[in-house]
């Protein structure tokens, strides 16, 4: 079977548990980080097992043709660019929650990867938390403040930023805390549906997802 090559991009603090997950897995390898700060990327190098290639420019990385896979792990303002540039370079991509910061990025990832016919993943991983799924409910059952931003937004051809607080949604529902951790899941609402994993299409979703 052949290894996959990843190429994590953005060696933060959550590039470490990616690091681990990666090379628990008998099919990947890492062969090449990359970040802007070279004593972060040498540092994930070190800690890695297949002493994988130090980047300091996104772009050189890319053309790595060992790379086949590339793990999306800068702040969420720069994921657009990112994915993009990663599916023009025809490599797959798993990028990091947020998908991005508007609904007008989100489409041009999607139409990348359309025209690329490469996959693209995003790692949201608290659609299943139970402060979200509550929010779905609620949803469901017609209370549906924190939904007409995007559906009216949507249904207009307006563009929508995602990284809306949560503390609206605090003050308004009288609910605490309790929904703080929804705020990391409503940027998912308007294409959950739309992006592919690489096991197939991504069908559900804790949240309602709105079809553009």
């Amino acid at each position: 079977m052949k290894r996959l090559g990843y190429l994590i991009v953005g060696c933060g603090r959550i590039s470490g548990p990616h690091r681990a997950a990666l090379e628990s897995i008998e099919g990947a390898r890492i062969v090449a980080v990359a970040d802007a700060d070279e004593s972060k990327a040498r540092a994930l190098a070190d800690a890695c097992a297949d002493a994988p290639t130090v980047y300091l420019d996104g772009a050189e990385a890319l053309a790595d043709p060992q790379v086949d896979v590339v793990v999306v792990t800068v702040p969420t303002h720069l994921h657009c660019e990112l994915v993009v540039a990663a599916a023009g370079a025809g490599k797959h991509v798993y990028c990091e929650k947020a998908v991005a910061t508007s609904v007008s990025e989100c489409r041009r990832m999607i139409a990348a990867r359309d025209a690329a016919g490469i996959r693209v993943s995003i790692g949201q991983s608290t659609r299943f938390q139970p402060a979200c799924m509550m929010a779905r409910s609620l949803v469901e059952s017609g209370f549906q403040r924190p939904h007409r931003l995007f559906r009216e937004a949507l249904e207009t051809g307006g563009d929508v930023p995602l990284s809306i607080e949560c503390a609206q949604v605090n003050l308004e529902w009288g609910m605490g805390a309790y929904l703080s951790s929804a705020r990391r899941c409503w940027i998912d609402l308007p294409l959950a549906g739309e992006f592919q994993d690489f096991r197939g299409p991504v069908r559900e979703t804790s949240l309602p997802v709105v079809r553009v």
